[in-house]
């Protein structure tokens, strides 16, 4: 799903979306392998990467030959409201 087809929250509404955001959020930048490591290693991880780039809420930048993802300022916004609910949950 592209950010702009129908509601923009459900290009996040996938499965691993919202613990990708938080992962990077709480870990800071990373290379491909730590997310994988650290969320999970689904084949759809790749496109779910893009899907969050396109839509403005993640950056990917290159250190010493590595790709490094980032949020941008949506995705740490995002990041914090996603703490806040997450909060009101446990």
């Amino acid at each position: 799903m592209s950010c702009k087809d129908g509601r923009p929250i459900e290009s996040i509404d996938s499965r691993h979306m919202m613990s990708i955001i938080l992962f990077i959020h709480e870990n800071g930048p990373c290379r491909k392998m730590d997310i994988y490591q650290g969320v999970s290693r689904n084949a759809s991880m790749p496109a779910k990467f893009q899907q969050m780039i396109d839509c403005g809420i993640m950056e990917v930048g290159r250190d010493d030959g590595c790709s490094v993802y980032s949020l941008t300022e949506s995705g740490r916004k995002i990041a914090e409201h996603l703490e806040c609910i997450e909060d009101l949950i446990i």
